[in-house]
């Protein structure tokens, strides 16, 4: 009997994803050349063939995006064999939970979270779960436990990493933020319990006074927040004393098809996620407020952050050249203004994450492809949001 599937290895897998991907944006290259050469003026055929043209190698692109998807059992497995490992080696009880991990994920959503998981579980080994002997004399079971929880909505997925540990303590973060000047007593005030979790993420942050096999290398959570806010998606941490500390990411299933922005400056392109676009406007000093000499725009009934995209890439806090145009942007801390000098216009286009040591670079978050094959670098507005306001405003 002809059996009814086939095994495929991934690399030709890849192959084939490689060149639909290259397709598409060979199709919206002969779209801008087509463009040139008829005045910018397509005749209705032209558009109809253009447009059904796309609509098919997106189709094939997105069922060989399906084709890479892996069940994340092969992202928890391996996690299984390391905390039993750990548990012998650190003589403590624990066991991983695992539900929803027959759920997929592009394959190389996956490769790019693998090391996130394995930090985020030594975390809880480390710095959460406590001796028997100590869980014993606070009234917990001498076994404790790690849960990955794993949900699907629509096109992303929710992972929740939960201990029932010793939680994070806040006071000492806040006071590890503010000896190292990431904070001032002002803000600290300001903030809530989970924003000041959240602190964990900044870069080189870490509350470990000695080097151990699992904590304290100074690297840690800061990339995890990075590389999932990389791939679009969201990092929210909730911690209490005593009690545990619970980590929820929200990653997009498979790698997409984007519409972006496209911005100028100086001789340099750059995407904007479309969907994290708000509004688009002219630029008006009159609506620039300041605040303790840190401007503000004037957006409907708030005042947002602004930021000019100079200030972004190479002159932070100089004066700057009033930009042309303000383009109002969501980002998990709420609504900022970057002002532009130009957009050239939008473009839907394939996006290429970054690999090393260019991933390393957090104010990128990909690439893509203009139609005359034009390398454009993709902002990572969460990571512009996050820092920017604190760092240079």
């Amino acid at each position: 009997i002809i059996p009814s599937t086939i095994r495929v290895p991934l690399d030709d897998v890849d192959r084939f994803f490689e060149l639909a991907s290259a397709m598409f944006m060979q199709i919206q290259r002969i779209r801008g050349s087509a463009k040139s050469w008829a005045s910018n003026r397509l005749t209705m055929d032209d558009e109809i063939l253009l447009r059904d043209s796309e609509a098919l190698a997106r189709q094939l692109y997105l069922q060989l995006l399906d084709l890479r998807m892996l069940p994340i059992s092969f992202l928890i497995d391996p996690l299984r064999r390391m905390v039993a490992s750990l548990s012998r080696k650190m003589n403590k009880k624990m066991k991983l939970i695992a539900r929803g991990e027959e759920l997929r994920l592009d394959k190389a959503i996956l490769e790019h979270l693998t090391d996130c998981f394995v930090h985020m579980v030594r975390n809880s080994i480390d710095h959460g779960l406590e001796s028997p002997e100590e869980r014993r004399s606070v009234g917990k079971p001498e076994t404790g436990y790690i849960s990955i929880h794993v949900t699907q909505k629509g096109e992303w997925l929710q992972i929740v990493v939960l201990d029932d540990g010793r939680g994070m303590d806040l006071e000492r973060i806040a006071q590890k933020a503010l000896e190292k000047g990431l904070v001032t007593p002002d803000n600290l005030r300001r903030m809530t319990d989970e924003e000041i979790a959240l602190l964990v993420t900044t870069p080189g942050f870490s509350t470990a006074d000695t080097v151990t096999e699992l904590s304290g290398r100074g690297v840690g959570m800061d990339v995890v927040r990075h590389r999932v806010e990389a791939l679009g998606g969201t990092v929210k941490i909730e911690s209490k004393r005593g009690k545990g500390t619970r980590i929820t990411l929200r990653i997009p299933s498979r790698l997409a098809i984007l519409d972006t922005l496209i911005v100028r400056h100086e001789q340099y392109h750059l995407a904007v996620p479309m969907e994290r676009v708000a509004r688009i406007e002219g630029y008006d000093p009159a609506r620039v407020h300041y605040r303790e000499n840190l401007p503000f725009w004037k957006f409907e009934d708030t005042l947002a952050p602004f930021i000019p995209l100079e200030w972004v890439l190479n002159r932070p806090g100089q004066p700057f050249t009033p930009p042309q145009l303000v383009t109002t942007l969501h980002s998990e801390i709420g609504l900022y203004a970057l002002g532009v000098p130009q957009i050239v216009g939008d473009q839907r286009s394939v996006v290429q994450r970054l690999e090393l040591p260019l991933s390393r670079i957090p104010l990128f978050s990909g690439i893509t492809v203009s139609p005359n094959l034009e390398v454009i670098p993709l902002l990572d507005t969460e990571y512009i949001g996050r820092i920017l306001p604190a760092s240079v405003l």
